[in-house]
């Protein structure tokens, strides 16, 4: 923001990207998203992060049910076994 404020023609240009900036902050805010899966646990679970509001939460729950709903855990399971070396076995 400091630089395109810098000069004359970067802030006629960050007026033409001026939805491009919105757009990119809205799909950089983890508020909009679910949280991490963690891998190597028996059950669903998501890892939301510690700031987050009542939004992000809803979407951490939305993610947990999609991820039970599927069998994520299964799959994952069957493909690591799949792919693992026999010596690891």
């Amino acid at each position: 923001k400091k630089g395109i404020f810098s000069r004359l023609s970067y802030k006629i240009g960050g007026l033409f990207l001026k939805n491009l900036f919105s757009d990119f902050k809205h799909t950089m805010d983890y508020q909009n998203y679910g949280g991490s899966i963690l891998l190597g646990v028996n059950k669903t679970m998501v890892k939301g992060h510690g700031s987050s509001k009542a939004t992000a939460v809803e979407k951490c729950i939305e993610q947990a049910y999609l991820c039970h709903r599927t069998s994520i855990n299964d799959k994952i399971e069957k493909q690591i076994e799949i792919n693992t070396p026999e010596i690891f076995r």
